[in-house]
């Protein structure tokens, strides 16, 4: 197969100049009818069709081996989605390490209920350090990647992002070669879910998988864009040198995305807390990256994340535990602290497979095991180890999701403010990728109101 390293240039040279855009939020009163008909602590599975009905075409998936791996294995392998609150759309991409090798991206539309597939999946060789890439390199695509709670939006600059994870074939980061004897970190990944198309490839024209045919009729759809903070960024970048195990956290800061995301400092295994702000949709280098907590106390291993604004804190479950980092005191020494649950109801083990989600409408975090109960954890009112409220929420009256979470809700969980509700997709069948619609008690009828993002693309 040829190869597609070249164009990158000639494609941003066509890019108009960055646009701020003010739109009306999407149409999502659909889903509100159900949650005005649904009693608080109740569920309502949402989703119209089945994930597996919009899957890519088996002949333009590329083999792991001999065998041809279903997409399901993006929402069953250590997996998250983020919420598109621009289009009111899950965008959800995965895969990885030994479980799924193509990078295709899938959304469930809000607005219609239904499974879209994104983009087509990329062929993939070998670098000349042996690391699986897609055919057109690095820049145009990420490889498929467990992404346990390492995926979310920005809505400011509009765009989903990857940390990817335990990428395909070797389980670490997203890499790329300095030379034929050297690798290095890259990424994160930007996609651009206004490029999005069932039937184009993520990457550049050409670069579709063509293993029994040509398919001429796919096109490169262009939609993702490595942001290479190593190469971009002047100066000594704090980056980890993995996200496996990872968990995020968004807010604003000065009118700016920024994310808050666990890694890998250095060789070893110790989790730290970085801060990823967003400065221009355009110019990568004025991105800014740093440390904002160290490892401590163990606070460290698979779960989810969040940002906890009213005490400016990220607070995050890991091996069997919760805890946070103070970024109060943000900084490489900031230690992390392991919290003590104050549990009335002695009714509460936890579990790294949780998913731990910010409720905004209500200042405190629900969290959710893929089944039918749901915990509300409140935070004390001035932050510290302990005064932390765990309780029961009410046990729902009609169906609600039931059976083994699988390898973990992790982030396949997210609080939907347009909605003042959560959604859920439960892994464990992932042919189904059922979608579940929880109404929190306390919920509040969402207004209308205009979104403001920017966008470089018309």
């Amino acid at each position: 197969m040829k190869s597609f390293r070249t164009g990158l240039c000639a494609l941003l040279l066509c890019l108009p100049l960055l646009a701020t855009h003010a739109q009306t939020g999407p149409d999502l009163s659909e889903l509100l009818n159900i949650l005005e008909g649904m009693a608080e602590g109740d569920w309502a599975r949402v989703n119209l069709n089945r994930f597996e009905e919009v899957f890519t075409p088996p002949e333009l998936r590329e083999l792991i081996g001999p065998s041809n791996p279903e997409p399901y294995n993006i929402l069953t392998a250590w997996s998250s989605f983020a919420w598109d609150p621009n289009r009111g759309d899950i965008l959800i991409f995965g895969g990885g390490h030994a479980n799924y090798a193509n990078n295709d991206v899938y959304r469930w539309r809000a607005t219609t209920r239904r499974w879209e597939r994104a983009a087509l999946p990329s062929a993939l060789e070998k670098d000349c350090l042996g690391y699986w890439q897609p055919v057109d390199g690095p820049d145009f695509a990420p490889v498929s990647s467990h992404t346990y709670d390492n995926n979310i939006f920005l809505p400011i600059v509009d765009r989903f992002v990857t940390f990817g994870g335990a990428a395909h074939a070797h389980g670490g980061s997203f890499v790329k070669d300095v030379n034929c004897t050297t690798p290095r970190a890259t990424g994160p990944y930007f996609f651009d879910p206004s490029r999005a198309d069932p039937d184009k490839v993520g990457g550049s024209t050409g670069s579709h998988v063509q293993r029994e045919g040509s398919f001429d009729w796919v096109q490169g759809g262009y939609m993702w864009e490595n942001r290479d903070v190593l190469a971009t960024i002047p100066g000594d970048i704090d980056f980890p040198s993995r996200f496996v195990d990872g968990a995020t956290g968004y807010t604003q800061e000065n009118g700016k995305d920024v994310v808050y995301v666990s890694g890998f400092s250095g060789g070893g295994t110790a989790t730290a807390l970085y801060k990823y702000t967003i400065n221009s949709l355009t110019d990568p280098s004025q991105d800014t990256w740093e440390q904002v907590g160290r490892y401590w106390s163990g606070l460290s291993g698979e779960g989810s994340g969040a940002y906890l604004p009213t005490l400016h804190a990220f607070v995050r479950i890991a091996s069997s535990r919760i805890g946070y980092w103070d970024l109060s005191t943000a900084g490489p020494d900031n230690n992390s602290v392991i919290i003590t649950l104050d549990d009335p109801t002695a009714s509460y083990t936890l579990s790294s497979h949780d998913g731990l989600e910010y409720d905004a409408s209500r200042e405190r975090f629900l969290i959710w095991g893929g089944q039918e109960q749901v915990w509300a954890l409140y935070p004390p009112a001035e932050l510290g180890p302990s005064g932390w409220r765990i309780e029961p929420q009410p046990a729902p009256s009609g169906i609600a999701p039931t059976g083994s979470d699988g390898t973990g809700v992790l982030g396949k969980w997210n609080y939907i403010s347009n909605l003042d509700a959560f959604l859920g997709i439960q892994a464990i069948d992932g042919r189904a990728g059922n979608v579940w619609l929880y109404k929190p008690v306390g919920w509040q009828k969402p207004n209308d109101e205009p979104l403001i993002f920017q966008d470089d693309f018309d």
